[in-house]
């Protein structure tokens, strides 16, 4: 009996139940569905080829429903994309903003309140950084450590801080309710 078990990521590109076959009989174990990527009738769709192909390999695949979860992201910028370099003014915005080399919009309001002078806040997982040096009112203004490229969309975070961001969104309770619906483990 093995005792590491191998996860693998479903997705398009094993939307085939010869591959998934192949891909189990190779050792996988655990089917993981992304809810970050793809809707509902996706993943239900890819559920079944799952389940047909364990049926197939003669094997128990569990099925693992990974929700988004919170999260921070940048707005859009007015650019396809910027360049922060170290040492840069650079300011962070709960109010709509279309970014650019100086401002972006982030879109979780309770940021301001919730960082303090000194805090660093990590941007595009974490390939740029930031410290703040100032809030004032709905923005907060920061100084590059770390720089390099950025487009919109990209992931914010603050590690250290203890964020009041809501657990669950909607859309979380939705696919947790669509993995119990669909008897995924």
């Amino acid at each position: 009996m093995k005792k590491t078990k191998i996860i693998c990521t479903v997705g398009p590109s094993t939307d085939n139940v010869e591959l998934l076959r192949k891909m189990m009989l190779a050792g996988m174990d655990l089917a993981r569905f992304n809810f970050s990527h793809g809707n509902h009738e996706d993943h239900g769709k890819r559920l079944q080829l799952v389940r047909q192909a364990a049926e197939e390999a003669g094997k128990v695949i569990a099925t693992i429903a990974d929700t988004k979860g919170p999260e921070m992201r940048l707005g859009m910028f007015a650019e396809s994309k910027i360049e922060l370099n170290e040492g840069d003014d650079f300011c962070l915005t709960t109010e709509e903003y279309l970014g650019d080399r100086h401002m972006a919009h982030v879109n979780y309001a309770g940021l301001p309140q919730e960082v303090e002078i000194g805090s660093n806040i990590l941007l595009a997982d974490g390939l740029l950084s930031l410290k703040v040096v100032r809030i004032d009112g709905c923005r907060i203004y920061t100084k590059v450590v770390n720089g390099g490229e950025l487009s919109s969309r990209k992931r914010v975070a603050c590690p250290g801080i203890e964020l009041k961001l809501p657990f669950l969104s909607e859309q979380d309770k939705a696919d947790i309710l669509f993995a119990v619906e669909h008897d995924m483990d």
